[in-house]
């Protein structure tokens, strides 16, 4: 996966599709206080090529899963498309954002401990008309297990979806949760071979990433966008 440099933000290309994952920044882009539109409206002014339509979601930790089209598709967790000209838009603040890239159509999914327990990675996967072993896939900065400690339940319900690797224990007995091994186990388990990451963790990185675990109610959102170019639909 080819990375580039786009400002203080990462853009990388996974064989003709763009990923964009940055920050909804207070000072560099002045976004405090605006609503998503706007907010998607500005990032998008300041990438060039990438689709002024926007397709986003009311995210509610589910692991339903919607085609893309332009606006506000409903309440789910991952969209889906085939169509170039449209930006698939997901916003995070400690939960991975998953991109999943296939020659046919591709993927941009919110997913958090519900819908890694749920099983949102595989229901996107069902929807996608290329077969597993053909798609890509790219996680995205989440809060890691350094920072993450969770319950018994929590932790059982993630298990339960994807093994007990998934599960740091700590020399004062907490659980710390590792999003990222478990959207890799249920990525790898449903047949794909090919998955990159950026390792970072939302709550170690108050210079460049939001965490809602760090700074609660306040925290803005790191927006991940995803677009089709004409060369992968071809």
């Amino acid at each position: 996966m080819k990375r580039t440099r786009v400002g203080d933000d990462l853009a990388q290309n996974a064989g003709g599709q763009w990923v964009w994952h940055g920050q909804e920044i207070r000072t560099r882009i002045g976004l405090v206080g605006r609503g998503p539109e706007t907010q998607l409206t500005r990032i998008l002014s300041l990438l060039t090529g990438a689709p002024r339509r926007t397709a986003r979601l009311c995210q509610v930790h589910s692991s339903t899963v919607l085609q893309a089209s332009e606006g506000l598709c409903g309440e789910a967790d991952a969209l889906f498309t085939d169509a170039t000209g449209l930006t698939m838009a997901v916003a995070t603040a400690d939960c991975l954002p998953v991109v999943l890239s296939g020659k046919r159509q591709s993927a941009a999914i919110h997913a958090g401990w519900r819908g890694l327990a749920g099983g949102i990675l595989r229901r996107t996967l069902e929807r996608l008309a290329d077969p597993a072993e053909e798609v890509a896939a790219w996680i995205g900065p989440g809060i890691g297990p350094c920072c993450y400690e969770v319950g018994q339940d929590v932790a059982d319900r993630v298990v339960d979806s994807s093994s007990s690797d998934v599960v740091v224990r700590q020399r004062s007995g907490a659980q710390h949760l590792d999003l990222m091994q478990a959207a890799r186990i249920q990525l790898a388990a449903a047949g794909v071979q090919e998955i990159s990451s950026l390792p970072l963790c939302t709550y170690c990185e108050p210079e460049r990433l939001w965490s809602y675990r760090r700074e609660g109610p306040s925290a803005g959102r790191n927006w991940t966008l995803v677009w089709r170019s004409s060369s992968t639909a071809s």
